[in-house]
């Protein structure tokens, strides 16, 4: 569905934090394609955030502690009953599954300042979040900043809101793969050993028959991380000419920046890590959403029918940049995907 925040088209529902939201409304079916056409084919969520109350000032602070952790998985075999089958022994009992996960804790906290008087009244918030993944070594941590503004005339003739938001989330995102190895990796393999034919692994026991990629040395050679930044302002003026004759002009802007840096270890074997000396990935996304709205609005009443006109101008610009590079080679994995001229692929 298309999100609206604030008047705001497209940014992503989860720059919003819940302590911050006023209301939600749902458009969907032909209200939905009427007002934004092929856009909102799928429906509409439209976000209302707080703003402040006339004659309060109230400070508010919300937080939470919350734990997760893995329901249930797969059934897998137990050793005794792998080498029962006829798996092999490598002298080791090892849950996967329960090596590669962890009880996960998440932490939100919520400040929201708001006040104001008949003509000027105000809300401004910053929250933090700091979740765990299920997963060893993922998660996130994301800060927002939110500032709503409104001046009222005297004469109510006219109106003025104004709307800022900032969001940062840096976030590990592991690999997928670590689940499927988990599953699929022998009971009886050990996690480290101290064999010389592993040394090039890092240490890692690894079966190089079947591609049974260690999940441990998954999670512990290598990164995936992803940084995003999402800015968004909206400035709204409302006049009033008569009682039932209004005009309404909106420009907003929404910016988002998406980097992903990746980078594979010189002793991974999964990725092929090994073969390449090291696999750095590095990936950028620049959105930019530009929207002008002028628009008019006319009630009449001819007896007991009431009538409502509406007609406007929209204007709205995207901009988009994709980038990405992968290179190899490197000397050490001191630099991840910090320093792509590291990489020998890319030397002279």
């Amino acid at each position: 569905p298309l999100v609206i925040i604030d008047g705001i088209i497209g940014p992503d529902i989860a720059s919003v934090d819940p302590n911050d939201i006023a209301s939600i409304d749902i458009l969907k079916d032909g209200a939905a394609a009427a007002i934004y056409g092929t856009r909102g084919s799928s429906g509409v969520i439209i976000i209302t955030t707080k703003t402040g109350n006339v004659g309060k000032s109230l400070i508010n602070f919300n937080t939470y502690l919350a734990s997760e952790s893995i329901d249930r998985s797969l059934p897998i075999m137990t050793n005794d009953k792998y080498l029962e089958y006829g798996g092999t022994d490598y002298d080791s009992r090892t849950d996967w599954m329960d090596k590669i996960t962890r009880n996960a804790w998440s932490q939100s906290h919520n400040l929201n300042l708001s006040g104001g008087s008949k003509n000027f009244n105000y809300m401004a918030a910053v929250n933090y979040r700091n979740n765990q993944g299920i997963l060893l070594k993922t998660g996130n941590k994301q800060a927002n900043g939110r500032a709503n503004i409104q001046y009222n005339s005297d004469n109510d003739k006219f109106k003025l809101d104004l709307n800022l938001s900032l969001s940062n989330k840096d976030a590990n995102l592991g690999f997928d793969d670590v689940f499927r190895s988990a599953i699929i990796m022998p009971p009886t393999a050990p996690i480290t050993s101290t064999d010389p034919v592993y040394e090039k692994y890092g240490g890692y026991f690894q079966n190089l028959a079947h591609e049974l990629f260690n999940p441990m040395a998954i999670i512990n050679q290598n990164s995936n991380d992803q940084k995003t930044r999402r800015s968004t302002y909206n400035l709204q003026g409302t006049y009033n000419f008569l009682q039932k004759l209004s005009s309404t002009m909106r420009i907003s802007y929404n910016d988002e920046n998406y980097s992903t840096g990746q980078y594979i270890s010189r002793q991974s074997l999964y990725g092929s890590g090994i073969d390449r000396k090291g696999i750095a990935t590095v990936r950028q996304f620049d959105n930019d959403n530009l929207l002008f709205e002028w628009t008019g609005n006319y009630e009449k009443n001819f007896g007991k029918l009431q009538t409502d006109l509406l007609g406007g101008y929209s204007y709205q610009d995207f901009k988009s940049a994709y980038q990405a590079i992968q290179t190899g080679n490197f000397l050490t994995d001191e630099f991840g995907y910090n320093n792509l001229s590291a990489s020998k692929d890319l030397a002279d």
